[in-house]
């Protein structure tokens, strides 16, 4: 959905991106007895598969869960990592209780290389509710606006600026570099 908006004017972006990814807290725990983890020589730590959340997030009226680590921190969705905008600083969680991610990698260097500050580390679900902009990406959602976190509007409750300047440069990275899927 947001590779195909973002060669459209601004009003037509946030148009198509209205029903924007909706998040919520599912009272999950990566690392938790309920997880099962990434196959041996991967993280230990990496959550692969929480069964049943998936299901429990869109009964919820939700796109994804949000799970939080061992210490309480965001670390993922059931499907996706988040980033966070506040103040213009880009924001992830590590990667102490999910999988690193190529998408999640791509965007810290996009975000790099356009002088957007960022950094991975601990945030808090709070963190997350009073961001300006939250975000997720995923291999095959690319980058995808958050709006609603647990019902609560995220900033303005539109995709906001660095989120659609990081769309514009991933777009352009996977024209320039990625393979096209027959």
């Amino acid at each position: 959905m947001v590779r195909a908006a973002t060669g459209l004017g601004e009003a037509a972006f946030l148009a198509a991106l209205e029903e924007a990814h909706r998040a919520r807290l599912l009272l999950e725990v990566a690392g938790s007895p309920q997880t099962i983890n990434a196959p041996a020589g991967g993280n230990p730590s990496a959550i692969t598969v929480i069964p049943g959340l998936g299901t429990e997030a869109t009964a919820a009226g939700a796109d994804d869960a949000l799970m939080l680590d061992g210490r309480g921190f965001v670390a993922e969705t059931n499907a996706t990592h988040l980033f966070l905008v506040t103040g213009g600083h880009l924001g992830t969680p590590t990667a102490a209780a999910c999988p690193e991610g190529i998408t999640r990698a791509a965007v810290l260097e996009l975000a790099a290389g356009a002088g957007i500050p960022n950094a991975a580390g601990d945030y808090s679900l709070i963190q997350f509710y009073a961001a300006d902009e939250v975000f997720v990406t995923g291999t095959m959602g690319g980058l995808t606006p958050v709006t609603r976190l647990d019902g609560r509007h995220i900033g303005s409750g539109w995709p906001g600026p660095v989120t659609k300047r990081l769309t514009d440069l991933f777009a352009d990275l996977t024209a320039r570099t990625g393979t096209v899927l027959t």
